[in-house]
């Protein structure tokens, strides 16, 4: 999808639809839900420029309910981009570390086509 605020906005309503089918808890729920939002909006914010409109992001998530593990990953296809500092912007910057608290696995890789982060959580 295009790396868009709106966009990532409406996946997460999908996801959520989703989700809810799955009888994973409120609580596991919205941990997915938050980390999986962060991931795609740390991917729309950081990895392009703003007025690239070519930008785009992948989300995949699946649940194998023999191992009771849902994986979600998101990719962005950009390069990391500065984060801007001012005083709007010193009190943020804590993404990756709440996706890390949020999911039972989180790895972040890095890459020249792009970054992946994949997240897991297990019941």
């Amino acid at each position: 999808m295009r790396a868009d605020s709106t966009e990532i906005a409406n996946l997460r309503r999908s996801m959520r639809q989703w989700l809810a089918t799955l009888n994973l808890g409120a609580d596991r729920v919205q941990d997915i839900l938050l980390a999986s939002y962060e991931a795609l909006a740390n991917a729309v914010e950081h990895a392009y420029d703003a007025s690239d409109e070519s930008a785009t992001v992948d989300l995949e998530a699946t649940y194998r309910p023999e191992d009771r593990e849902l994986k979600v990953t998101v990719t962005d296809h950009g390069r990391w981009q500065d984060a801007i500092d001012d005083a709007a912007h010193r009190s943020r910057g804590h993404g990756l570390t709440l996706i890390r608290n949020l999911a039972t696995e989180a790895v972040v890789s890095p890459g020249t086509e792009g970054t992946l982060i994949a997240m897991r959580w297990l019941d």
